[in-house]
């Protein structure tokens, strides 16, 4: 309860685009960017053929590289990181 409002329990909570566990899991997050950076790969894949190789770089660190690195050092411990990696 906070000033008398009841605060529903969850066992996850997004915050700042990660997914925390109350075990401090990560594997919601690592399906969460696994299905973001295929998206973004077929994004990217699907503009090779009409954009230059100086666009799609722009667009892949824009897109996929970014999504990569953001707190890789919290969720890179986790043994289902080899999902991700299995992307590139």
């Amino acid at each position: 309860m906070i000033n008398r409002n009841e605060i529903a329990y969850s066992s996850e909570l997004k915050l700042v685009g990660l997914f925390i566990m109350k075990n401090l899991a990560w594997h919601v997050q690592i399906h969460s960017l696994c299905t973001s950076l295929s998206k973004d790969y077929y994004m990217i894949n699907s503009l090779r053929d009409i954009m230059s190789i100086h666009m799609l770089w722009s667009i892949y660190f824009a897109y996929f590289h970014s999504r990569l690195k953001y707190e890789i050092i919290f969720w890179c411990r986790d043994g289902e990181i080899i999902k991700v990696f299995w992307l590139l």
